[in-house]
């Protein structure tokens, strides 16, 4: 179900029974059930990433690896 995420037709059904899946985690086990949640919504959560535009790449450049202090060299070099 992880691997579907990456995907763009199957990140929707992906996102829905992973929804499910953790909802029915809290639901069917009642022992412990305060942590469980904590669980279910921390992973549910996540799931909106999935469904957000990559931006980085359009604003800072066509591979986004300035966002990382990565600047590549110039072909020439400056005598110094």
């Amino acid at each position: 179900m992880a691997g579907a995420l990456w995907f763009r037709r199957t990140r929707v059904l992906a996102a829905v029974l992973g929804i499910l899946l953790h909802s029915s985690i809290v639901v069917t086990m009642a022992n412990d059930n305060i942590v469980l949640l904590a669980f279910a919504l921390t992973c549910v959560s996540l799931y909106p990433l999935f469904f957000v535009r990559r931006v980085g790449a359009a604003v800072l450049g066509s591979s986004g690896q300035e966002c990382l202090g990565y600047r590549p060299r110039s072909s020439a070099r400056t005598p110094g």
